[in-house]
């Protein structure tokens, strides 16, 4: 599995991050709030800013697409 560098910026954040892992337990493990609601996907309370684009955390996956994946949340 390939792995890339995930920058959290708003806490300036750098850790290493296995691709397709989800996103919720990539967050959790590194001490990242991010709040959710129906962690199903339906309500977009856990969007989080990923390269630009806005992703569900509950839903998602580590991309990649680039080997440093810059995550706002």
């Amino acid at each position: 599995m390939a792995n890339v560098v995930v920058e959290f910026t708003n806490s300036k954040k750098t850790v290493n991050a296995v691709v397709g892992s989800p996103l919720s337990q990539l967050c959790a493990k590194n001490g990242i709030k991010v709040k959710y609601s129906c962690k199903q996907g339906d309500c977009a309370t856990c969007s989080i800013n990923i390269d630009g684009r806005n992703v569900k955390a509950c839903q998602g996956r580590v991309p990649a697409s680039r080997r440093i994946v810059k995550i706002k949340a």
